[in-house]
C-alpha cells in the first residue's frame, strides 16, 4: 500500500480490469474501484491521467468482450483525449504515447479506420 489513496484504489482497479478483460469477463469490481480511485485524485495530474487511461481501457475491452460494439467509442476516445491532455499538460512524453496508442487502438478496432 501507498500513501496515496487514489493510488491504491488504482492498482487495484488495474488489476481486477486485467482480471476481467483476460480472464472472467466480470468488469464489476474495476468499474468500482476505477472511479472511486477518480473520485479521490484531488490535484495529482499524473494519477488522474492514469485512471482515464484505465477508464479509457475498460471501455475498449468491454467494447470487444460484446463483439466488437463500437456503441460507446466516443466515450472511450473522450477517455483517452482527456488523458492525453493531462500528460502533455504535466510533460509526460511516454503517457502521450501510451494515450495516443489507445486513441488509435479505439479508431483503428472499433472504427475500422
Amino acid at each position: 500500500m501507498t500513501d496515496h489513496p487514489a493510488r491504491d484504489l488504482l492498482a487495484a482497479g488495474n488489476e481486477a480490469l486485467l482480471e476481467a478483460a483476460f480472464r472472467t469477463g466480470d468488469y464489476a469490481e474495476a468499474e468500482t474501484l476505477l472511479p472511486q480511485a477518480m473520485e479521490r485524485v484531488g490535484d495529482d495530474r499524473a494519477t488522474e491521467a492514469d485512471v482515464l487511461d484505465r477508464l479509457g481501457w475498460s471501455a475498449h475491452f468491454q467494447a470487444l468482450d460484446r463483439g466488437i460494439d463500437a456503441t460507446h467509442v466516443d466515450e472511450e476516445l473522450d477517455l483517452f483525449g482527456r488523458a492525453l491532455a493531462i500528460r502533455r499538460e504535466i510533460g509526460d512524453l511516454g503517457g502521450v504515447a501510451g494515450a495516443l496508442f489507445g486513441i488509435a487502438v479505439a479508431h483503428h478496432v472499433l472504427r475500422g479506420d
